[in-house]
């Protein structure tokens, strides 16, 4: 009789944290789900002409350009594209027996990745 009782606990807690994880038509868990009006693209290209983006920001924007399209390439090649960072530091990786280094730029940070003699670019992305 316990062991009934037990099992009937069990299959209803299941069910229950199955109840938990519905999910709406757009895909998204329940939770995710923005209350947010939805901006179309024309209002958005036009948020980002209202605002006039400054010529140090503009260059920032360049140089994470570039450093993105050196992705999976020597840092050499990015150290010709934007110079040499303002610092760096590094730590052992996640990705292989090598190290992930990050070069610091004023406004910008490259993601790099360096195993033995040899460092590449993995990823760029604008400080906060």
């Amino acid at each position: 009789m316990k062991r009934a009782i037990c099992l009937l606990l069990c299959l209803l807690t299941v069910l229950a944290l199955c109840a938990c994880g519905s999910e709406k038509e757009s895909g998204k868990p329940a939770d995710m789900q923005s209350s947010l009006p939805a901006t179309t693209a024309s209002e958005e290209e036009a948020a980002e002409s209202a605002e006039p983006v400054s010529d140090e920001a503009a260059a920032i924007q360049e140089a994470v350009q570039k450093a993105l399209k050196l992705k999976n390439r020597p840092v050499s090649e990015l150290y010709d594209a934007i110079g040499e960072p303002e610092s760096e530091d590094a730590a052992p990786s996640c990705m292989g027996p090598g190290e992930d280094v990050n070069l610091y730029y004023d406004g910008f940070t490259v993601y790099t990745y360096k195993e033995g003699n040899e460092q590449t670019v993995v990823d760029a992305e604008i400080n906060p």
